[in-house]
């Protein structure tokens, strides 16, 4: 298991173009090695700043498109088109300005009860990828609760299900990859920015081991490298330097 690669930026502009170069070398990588890229994006607002950068020069054309397949890593249980959905946030800025083909683009079914999407869902990865399913990239956000994905403090998950559905929280269920499926990955790449999430950075790296209540501290990949780019305001006094 090898421990986090941290990088930290002056603002969110140098993160967001950092996080675009990132994405493109492994999706270009994975299809090297095995024809196609599967990766999971992330809701949530540095995630979006990435993907306005990755629809632009020059990375939107060097990134293989056409041998590409997006999951979503997490969504709320609401209409495609609701302002709350994750699906429609990455279509409006990334897959519309970089007019790439909505079917490669896998989104959950929230028109049905949320246990049968996500079975659904997990079927769905492990036909187009594998039994197990591994993803080559997995992005990730971080709340001021040191939350990630849709792990809430006090969630938990099974260890067979790579996709699940949760309670309500701050007026959503939501559907989630789970730890298992995060940590199968090749990579991870957790983008965060604000002054906000210093104390949650702070409590992932610093804090006493406790996944229950800091969900981040969850994300340990097994074979593959977890990475943070960081904004200086987010990074907290051990990454000051």
């Amino acid at each position: 298991m090898r421990p986090p690669i941290v990088h930290v930026f002056d603002d969110e502009r140098e993160l967001a173009h950092a996080a675009a170069e990132a994405i493109v070398f492994a999706a270009r990588q994975a299809v090297a090695e095995r024809g196609e890229f599967h990766w999971a994006l992330s809701g949530g607002s540095t995630p979006k700043r990435t993907y306005g950068v990755l629809a632009g020069a020059p990375f939107c054309a060097s990134f293989p498109w056409k041998r590409s397949h997006a999951w979503i890593g997490d969504e709320r249980v609401v209409p495609q088109d609701d302002p709350a959905s994750n699906r429609r946030m990455i279509v409006d800025q990334l897959f519309r300005p970089a007019s790439i083909d909505l079917a490669s683009l896998h989104a959950y079914d929230t028109s049905i009860a949320p246990d049968a999407a996500a079975s659904a869902y997990a079927a769905s990865m492990a036909s187009q990828l594998a039994d197990p399913p591994v993803l080559d990239l997995v992005l990730l956000g971080l709340g001021t609760d040191a939350h990630t994905a849709s792990w809430f403090p006090g969630s938990s998950f099974d260890d067979d299900r790579w996709v699940a559905a949760t309670e309500e929280h701050a007026g959503y269920r939501r559907l989630t990859l789970t730890p298992t499926a995060v940590n199968a990955a090749r990579r991870v790449l957790f983008l965060v920015s604000g002054e906000s999430k210093r104390d949650a950075v702070e409590r992932v790296f610093e804090g006493p081991r406790d996944p229950l209540n800091v969900p981040a501290q969850r994300v340990s990949a097994v074979d593959g490298q977890v990475m943070w780019l960081l904004v200086r305001d987010a990074a907290g006094h051990s990454f000051a330097g």
